[in-house]
This record gives C-alpha cells, structure tokens and sequence, in this order.
C-alpha cells in the first residue's frame, strides 16, 4: 500500500512538471497521510467508538455502528479489528429493502443525517 501512495504521488509530481496548472500534490499528500491513518486499525478503533458514541447520543439519525470487539484476548491492533456484527441489507439492495417495508426516503434521510453527524458532531471536520 505504501508504495503504491508513493507512486501516485510520484504521478502527481510528474504531472505537474509536465502542467503547472494542474497541480494535485498538496491534496494527494494528505490524502496519503489520511489513508495511512485509515490502515493503523488501532486509530481505527478509536475512531468506530467515537462514532458510534456520537451516533447513539442522537437517536433520531437511527443508525447502528458495531461495537469494536476489545476483551483481554482480543484487542485491535495495527492489522486486525474485530467488529460486532450487524445483520441488515445494503442501502443499495432495492429488493431486500421493498421486502423490509422501508421507506427509501426515510432511510436516505437517516444516511445523510448519518454522514452529517460523523462530519460534523464526531470532532468537527476531521
């Protein structure tokens, strides 16, 4: 993974020797940063709880975030991360949620709340 943010950043670089205008180094730097942040699933951990906190402070965004599975013998570490499991479907899956009775509008709203919280109410813009 690491060589492989290298070389988009070696891309960038290139493109931007070859373009000035279009220059993406900047962003594409800390996007790798971030990613490398996203692959440490201890910061991972950290950040499921804190979301899942915030989500259950707000019951009317009505979404379910697994618990981070941490006992004695089990704790996250830079490579693995247990989740508690959540039996549910795909927002995607149209059929199962017809099935389900769920009211498409319903369910968006609860998702764009979701998303709103996590960027917002988590840690403000993170």
């Amino acid at each position: 993974m690491a060589q492989d943010l290298d070389n988009i950043v070696y891309l960038a670089e290139s493109m931007y020797e070859q373009e000035p205008k279009f220059d993406f180094r900047g962003i594409l730097r800390e996007w790798c940063n971030e990613t490398q942040k996203e692959l440490d699933f201890v910061h991972e951990a950290q950040n499921t709880e804190a979301v899942r906190a915030n989500m259950q402070a707000d019951k009317s965004i009505g979404v379910d975030v697994p618990r981070v599975i941490a006992t004695n013998q089990i704790v996250p570490t830079r490579r693995v991360l247990m989740l508690e499991f959540i039996d549910g479907v795909k927002p995607t899956d149209l059929e199962a949620l017809h099935q389900l009775g769920v009211d498409n509008a319903a369910a968006l709203d609860s998702i764009s709340a979701a998303f709103a919280q996590q960027v917002n109410g988590v840690r403000g813009w993170w």
